[in-house]
């Protein structure tokens, strides 16, 4: 839905995706935990590696990334392989998105939330199409 902004420009809605998962429910999906801990392997790149390194690397944060990672896909509409589309913490202890294959002015306007707790992982991804000037 296009709503005329203050400053005359046409402003469009953010769009948004979001998914929980029972994370005992996603390990199982991926082969069992040896399965599942090659998979993160394979999907996490050496930034994201080294971010969850720092903080703690929980099998729920896993799975939330690797959630994050999926919605991304889907709300870009790319055929990337996980390790493509980075998602780590910056020094607040934000998730920040990482995709060289999308224009920085579009990956500047993507928005990630992760939650973790419980034995459940959740994930909110959006597109701010107002976001930040380039």
């Amino acid at each position: 839905m296009n709503v005329p902004g203050s400053d005359g420009r046409s402003q469009c809605a953010p769009v948004r995706l979001s998914r929980w998962v029972v994370v005992e429910d996603h390990v199982e999906r991926c082969g069992g935990p040896d399965s599942f801990d090659r998979v993160c392997a394979e999907s996490f790149g050496p930034a994201e590696r080294e971010s969850l390194a720092r903080r703690g690397s929980s099998v729920e944060g896993r799975v939330a990334r690797l959630l994050a990672k999926q919605l991304l896909g889907e709300l870009l509409d790319l055929d990337l392989p996980p390790r493509e589309i980075q998602v780590v913490t910056d020094a607040d202890g934000r998730p920040r998105v990482s995709v060289p294959a999308v224009r920085g002015d579009i990956a500047r306007r993507l928005h990630v939330s992760l939650s973790h707790d419980g034995g459940l992982a959740a994930v909110l991804v959006v597109l701010d199409p107002a976001g930040p000037e380039p």
